[in-house]
Parts: C-alpha cells; structure tokens; sequence
C-alpha cells in the first residue's frame, strides 16, 4: 500500500499565540477585530484532508485528483492496481509556467493521463501544459465568450437568505436555467440575453427552480437536458413577516412571504415542466394541495417523469408522486403515514433513490422504528427491505444493479451510534456489512463503475484524512492527511466523550466535553454548555475541531474554542428527543417539547460533573443559538438553581410568532392553544432572575424580530435586567455580515467572563 502525506503546517497561525496569552483574562484586550482574528486562526490550523476526483469516463482503475495543502492546490493522479499515488503538479507550479498572476483564478479543466497533458483555464486564458517530466507549456489560446461565460447570480436564495442563487447549468453544459424577477427561463452559454419561458410570474406569486426549497432533490434538468421542472410559489394568501430595512437612508418596509408563522396558511406550489428549445409548459395535474408543502425530488433515469413528495402540514403524513413529463399526469406511488411523530424533517437526507435502470426505486422511511432503505418497483409495489438493524440508514451512496449491491452510509455501530460508517447490502436485503471501523465520520464517494471509493474520515480527536476504499471496504492507499498547526493548538485538550443517563435513568445521552487550553486537573473551571434542543437537529459535532466541515467548521466550533480560550469547559450533548438514534429516542419530547428537556440536559452534566473535580457546578451557563436560543432562555426557568447565566442567539420566545415548522413537534395553535402560550417564554418573565445576553437580527426571517421585541418587554414589565446585542439588517446567522459574527462572540464571551468568572484554584 503506498502511504501520501503533507507536510505539517508549521506555524500558520502562532502569530496570535502572545495576543492569545495576554487577551484570555483581560476582555478589554478582545476587540472584534482580534476575536475575528482567532475565529479565522482556528478554522485555518487544519488545512487539506479532503479530496476533489476525477474520474475517467470508462472503467479504469486510472483516475486524478486535486486536495488543498498548506502550500495551495496540489494535483495527483493514482493507479488502484498498482496502489500508486503520484505527484503530478502544484497551482504554484503551474502559475510559474503560465507566468499567471496570483489573483488570477486558475483551474484544471482537465487531466490526460495517457497523454501526460492537463488543460488549464486562468483568466482569460486557456492552456495546455505537458507533465511529462519536466512541467512545460504546449500551447495557449484565449478563451471563447461561451468557455468564459459562468453561472450568474439570479436570487437571493432562501429559505435563510445567506448565500446567492445561481443559474442552473444543463447536463451538456450548454444552456442555463435562469430566473429574472419573478419569471422563469433559459440562456444559452455565451448569450447574456435569455428566452423566458413564463410571463405570469409576481412578486407574491414568483416562479423558482423545482428544488428551491427544503426537501433535498438533484438537478431539475432531466436527464437529456431537454425538459426542466420549475415551480410557481403562490403566496397571496400568507400573511408573510414584516422585515424594516433600518440602514437606507429611509426606512423601508418589506414583506417576507416565503412561509407563513405557526397556524397561518401556507404558499401554494404548482410545477411545471418546460421544453428548453421550443418552451412548451406541461403543469403537473397535482390534485387536492390544501395547506401542504409538495416538494420536487427528480428525474427518473430516462425522462420518462419526475417524482415530488408532498408533505401534510403535521409532517405525519408523506405521498410519493410520479408525474408524467409528457402530459403532466401524476400517479400517487406510495404513502407513509405516522399515527403520532411525523415520517421525517424535510431537509435531512435523501428520500428516493432511483435504480440506475429506472426499474424500481428505494425509499427511506422509519416504518420499522428506524430510518431504513425499502425498495419497490417503478410502480411503487413494496419488493422487500434493503437496510436493516437497530441504527439509522442515512444515504445510498451507489446501486450496482448488475451484482445486486448497494453502498450506503449508516450510523451503524451500535457501541458508538453517532458515527458513520461505509457498508455495503444486496440489493434483496442480504449480506449486510459494514465495511469501515474506525472511529468517527466517514463520508463517501463512488467511482462510477462501483469498484473505487474515496473514503474521507476524521474524529473529534483525529484530523481528516481520505482513504481509497475497493469494494470491500480495504484500503488501496491514502490520498491526503489533514495538516494541522500544532503550535497554534500545543494547548488543545482532545475533546472527551461522555455517556450519561436522562432524568428518569431511562436512555442514555451522549455528548462531548471540550476542555479549557492550558488544561489543569488540579484548578475548577466554570462549565458553559452548549445548547441547541430542537427534534430536527443535533447539537453535536463529531467532527475534528477546526475542519471547516459543514457546522463542525463554522460558529458551533468556533464559539466553542474560543470559549476555551477563555477558560470555560464547554459540553455539548444530544439528549432525547433529538434525532439518530431511532424514532422512540426522537418523540421522547414529541407532542409535549419543550416541556422535560431541561431536566435531562441538566441531569446529564451533573452526573459527568461527579467525576470531574474540575468542572465547578456552581458556575454553569448556557449559550443556544435560534431553538437553542429558546432552550438556554428555558433552563433559567426549569432549572434556575443550577444554571447561572443564560446566552440566547437569535432565540424564538413566543411560539405563536415562530414559522410554522414547530407544529409538527406540538401540533398547531388552534388545536394546542394553551402549550403555545404556556411555553411562550414572555409569560415567564417574571421568573428569569439570572444575567441574560439577548443577540438577534432585525432581518431575521427563521426568527422574527418581534419575538426578541416582545420578550424585551415583558423583560422590562417584570423589572428584570439584560444584555442586548443587535445587528440591523442581519438574517439568522450573525456571520451574514461583515464582523458582525465576530462582534457577537467577543460580547458572549465577555458576558460569560464577567458572570460565571475564570478558572480558580482548587483546594
């Protein structure tokens, strides 16, 4: 087996070492810009790990790939046969024989193993350089107006308008999908004038791309790059939120009707597919749409209709459509229903997947207490169960319909159930294995014929790394290993895992515990813990601290270290009623949330805390962000004797005035008036003795503003004391704008600084 390796990062970030030394116990030494300073320090100790492949269009075990080193992107190309991985050229290397500036954006295009011969695309320039040997430039030519034409911006995305909206290309590259006010279109590569293909469209009644919303779908384009699905999102009769813009010279009022709040009607979808050349509109004759979410999930293999999922309003109830491209004819496919619960939460993973052949498809569904794989013909006839076992099947990562396998990532260790691993079943539900073992997160991705898989793992205390997998789950070789800058993090505890019992000793809760840098067993740290608490979600980050993988990398992680630094010991736990771990563990709370969560949060700490000295239970505090907002705004009311200090982030206080999507965990305000109010923190305000830190958004449309304005009130009504931090013209996340993420942190810290204290000497 051949071994590849980067060298260590040596020293990336030791330039803030003094700051940190000197800042930790002073808050007045945390400027924004110095806590943004260390924000952006940690996220970049870790560089490389993940890999980029390359395919071949054929079956060859041949194939390219780019990773990213402390130096910049570096190429490779590797042999599975022979399990060699060799060095092909560096970004740098190629910037040097291109004579191409630095600011220029350079990108492989394409890799010629046989050849020994890369094409390179930088600026207005297109490139062919030989590796044979030496790295030399072949030939060089400017790039056509449609090689240099790119995906425009259209929208701003949503639901959480933090990223922009791009057009969508077709499966041949060719044409864009594209959106221009509240119409829909298509564009040809390298014409900036588009053909619009609806004329109907307003601005309470827009037309989007068919996956514009929650539910997780693949492209809308179908498979021949001839149709391609859009919706119309019909939002005249939600009522929609309020938003001022306070930072015109004017004010300026807005309306956000994307979703309604709790109990209000909700928009209506209608889709349609459109002949890309000739611009011929077939509507899906989708029936009986009363106050429920349809969501477009994709093409069957070859064209022949595309599939959507409609939703009830309580999410106990979802049906599988089949809608014919032609005719716009749908065919109700399957139906899963729950009695109480609810089938799953929209954004998690996959729901169907189609076989290769358009033969059949499988489905996941938590019928049998878990989330597993069932398949079904192209009819929707139920043929057998794919996954099974006491764990959560989460995504197909391939199907090899001609030897009968499927490839699937699943929680499926049952001693450790939060990590996930790589197994392989029949297609017929025998043979099931998993093929990965060690510990943590391992994410998956496939060669197209099945027989090469590029193996990405890391653990809280083990930096990524990507393996080259065969299909038995065997490593052919290791591509790339993180770097980490070691002295940047010479004072790093490892995070530790914890097991621990809910309050009535009935489950067992798992979370983590990051300790304070510069680590002493012999003093007491004050404990923050970090909350979130919400069904739809974990509050848990298994990833190595610092990835800059999905939340692992982002304020989750970040907020914690820097806590650390601060001299908090920080715990994070996923207590019943959150999900993977089975459908039992995720409705513990279900029909009574919040009710009860408290206790087993607090319960657990206090049991981890009995044999750990050093975790001072005198001096506990919570910081949530959005249910977790609500959540550690909670605990200062169900357990007030054992938390001290309460930080709540863009917190939803009054359930009456959230979005809709807290029905299906406490049913709708008409049906469960009094749980709405009961749980509205506004009706506790008088019980919140604690120091408060309230941070929120004006713009917020996760969260209305008006939740933080009522509690403030009811805060003042009830003469009680609190800290405000906000930011005029920012959404749900803080990091949307500028510093404004950075500026937040350094204030939460220095409210927790200031009221839970540093660390102190232990008798």
């Amino acid at each position: 087996m051949r071994f590849f390796n980067f060298a260590p990062l040596v020293g990336a970030a030791t330039v803030l070492l003094s700051l940190v030394s000197t800042a930790s116990s002073n808050d007045q030494a945390w400027t924004t810009q110095k806590v943004r300073s260390y924000l952006d320090a940690v996220n970049g100790s870790v560089v490389g790990g993940f890999v980029t492949p390359h395919w071949p269009t054929d079956e060859s075990s041949s194939f390219w790939f780019s990773t990213r080193s402390t130096s910049g992107v570096e190429y490779f190309a590797v042999n599975a046969s022979s399990s060699d991985v060799q060095s092909l050229f560096s970004d740098n290397t190629l910037r040097r024989v291109l004579d191409s500036k630095s600011d220029e954006n350079l990108s492989v295009e394409d890799v010629d193993l046989g050849k020994r011969e890369a094409t390179v695309l930088y600026g207005r320039q297109k490139a062919v350089v030989s590796f044979d040997g030496e790295i030399r430039l072949i030939k060089k030519e400017k790039r056509s107006a449609e090689d240099l034409d790119d995906a425009k911006i259209v929208r701003k995305s949503f639901p959480i308008a933090a990223w922009d909206r791009r057009e969508i290309a077709s499966p041949d590259d060719k044409t864009f999908a594209t959106l221009s006010g509240d119409n829909f279109g298509v564009r040809q590569r390298g014409n900036d004038k588009p053909v619009f293909l609806t004329q109907d469209g307003e601005p309470e009644a827009p037309w989007y791309f068919a996956g514009d919303i929650w539910e997780n779908s693949e492209t809308p384009w179908s498979p021949d790059g001839g149709k391609i699905v859009a919706r119309l999102h019909d939002m005249r009769e939600t009522p929609g939120i309020q938003i001022i813009d306070y930072l015109n010279v004017r004010e300026e009022l807005q309306t956000f009707r994307y979703w309604p709040r709790a109990g209000e009607p909700l928009p209506k979808t209608q889709f349609a597919v459109f002949n890309a050349a000739t611009g011929k509109k077939t509507p899906a004759r989708l029936r009986g749409a009363t106050d429920m979410h349809d969501f477009f999930i994709g093409w069957e293999p070859n064209g022949r209709y595309y599939a959507t999922l409609r939703y009830s309003r309580d999410l106990r109830k979802q049906t599988l459509f089949f809608i014919d491209a032609e005719t716009g004819d749908a065919k109700k496919i399957l139906t899963d229903t729950r009695r109480d619960g609810w089938v799953k939460w929209p954004s998690g993973p996959q729901t169907i997947v189609f076989l290769p052949s358009g033969n059949g498809f499988l489905f996941r569904s938590n019928t049998a207490g878990y989330f597993h794989w069932r398949l079904y013909d192209a009819g929707g006839k139920f043929i057998n169960q794919v996954t099974s076992g006491a764990f959560d099947s989460l995504e197909i990562i391939g199907v090899d319909e001609d030897d009968g396998v499927v490839f699937f990532s699943a929680q499926s260790d049952p001693t450790h159930p939060y990590d996930v691993h790589f197994n392989r079943v029949g297609l017929d539900g025998s043979g099931q294995r998993q093929l990965t073992s060690s510990r943590g997160l391992h994410r998956i991705a496939a060669s197209p014929d099945f027989h090469l898989f590029l193996d990405t793992h890391d653990h809280i205390n083990r930096a990524p790394q990507t393996d080259l997998l065969n299909r038995d789950g065997e490593t052919i070789a290791t591509l790339a290993k993180a770097a980490v800058d070691t002295d940047f993090r010479a004072d790093w505890p490892e995070p530790e895992e914890f097991v621990a019992k809910s309050a009535d000793g009935a489950r067992d809760v798992h979370g983590l515990i990051f300790k304070p840098h510069n680590f002493d067993p012999k003093k007491t740290y004050p404990v923050i813990e970090r909350v979130y608490g919400g069904m739809q979600a974990r509050a848990t980050r298994r990833s190595f601290p610092g990835t800059g993988a999905g939340w692992s990398g982002g304020e989750y992680y970040l907020m914690l270290n820097y806590l650390n630094e601060l001299g908090f010991i920080v715990i994070t736990m996923d207590a019943p009623g959150t999900p993977g771990r089975g459908r039992a563990y995720n409705l513990a709370t279900y029909g009574t949330w919040p009710e009860g969560v408290i206790a087993d949060h607090a319960a657990a700490i206090k049991q981890v805390g009995q044999s750990r000295p050093y975790m001072d239970l005198a001096r506990v505090g919570v910081e949530g962000n959005s249910w977790g907002g609500y959540i550690a705004g909670r605990a200062m009311i169900d357990a007030p004797d054992f938390y001290r200090a309460a930080s709540m982030s863009v917190p939803e206080t009054d359930l009456f005035d959230h979005v809709h999507w807290i029905e299906w965990q406490i049913g709708s305000p008409s049906s469960n008036k009094e749980h709405y109010e009961e749980n509205a923190l506004s009706n506790h305000a008088s019980e919140f003795n604690g120091p408060l830190m309230i941070v929120a958004g004006t713009s917020d449309v996760n969260v209305p503003i008006s939740n933080t304005m009522k509690f403030l009130d009811s805060l003042a009504e009830a003469d009680k004391d609190y800290n405000l931090v906000i930011f005029p013209g920012t959404n749900h996340p803080h990091q949307g704008r500028g510093d404004r993420y950075a500026y937040a942190v350094k204030r939460i810290g220095a409210f927790f600084e200031e009221n839970l204290k540093g660390s102190v000497a232990r008798d």
